[in-house]
């Protein structure tokens, strides 16, 4: 099956962006839960139950917990790339995805959660329409 990347990482992170917001600048974001932040556990939990849910086969490399799943597809995870200035209020962090396809294609997408601003290409250097 072929996926369609873009899709795929607008959706999940809209998702995470939901699950964050309402913890962030709290006590709860900061706990430590199966050695990872809270806020990072969330953000987590909500892209691989977003895989899960929508039947997408692959191997997830994720920052927090390593290889999970398998399939065709690997998609690589940072959950919350920076998850200190997350905490301390800084503006700057993000949702940062890549997506190895299973015919070779590979695609990036970085979403500043502060901004909304997003950057993202295939391979062969085309960048899409920044939002």
């Amino acid at each position: 099956m072929v996926y369609d990347y873009p899709r795929i990482a607008r959706e999940v992170t809209g998702l995470v962006e939901q699950r964050i917001t309402p913890i962030l600048g709290t006590t709860k974001a900061q706990e430590l839960v199966e050695g990872t932040t809270y806020i990072d556990k969330v953000a987590e939990d909500t892209v691989i139950g977003y895989l899960a849910d929508n039947n997408i086969g692959c191997v997830l490399v994720t920052e927090e917990s390593g290889l999970l799943g398998a399939g065709g597809l690997t998609v690589i995870l940072d959950p919350l790339d920076g998850t200190t200035n997350a905490l301390m209020g800084i503006p700057f962090y993000a949702v940062s995805l890549a997506f190895w396809g299973e015919k070779g294609e590979k695609y990036g997408f970085v979403k500043n959660l502060c901004t909304k601003e997003v950057y993202e290409a295939f391979e062969n250097g085309t960048p899409l329409k920044n939002e």
